[in-house]
């Protein structure tokens, strides 16, 4: 899944070289898109999502997968 975000962001024609360690969405998609985070009214709500687009890429994929286990473990089954 890295490999598959370095592989965008080459595309995206990112300025800098993209280290493993440091990779955050926010070296896979240029700054132009996403600049909706600054007109977020709320400042907690805009510092949160600054926040995890900031963070280590490996770090929000594994928080997501744990958000779904908890969705999919707390839903009813049919």
């Amino acid at each position: 899944m890295l490999i598959g975000f370095q592989t965008i962001s080459m595309f995206m024609g990112a300025e800098e070289k993209v280290e493993w360690k440091n990779l955050a969405i926010v070296d896979v998609a240029e700054e132009k898109y996403l600049h909706w985070i600054d007109n977020i009214p709320w400042v907690s709500v805009q510092e949160a999502v600054n926040y995890v687009v900031n963070m280590p890429l490996y770090l929000f994929l594994f928080c997501f997968g744990i958000l779904c286990f908890l969705i999919s473990a707390l839903t009813p089954k049919r």
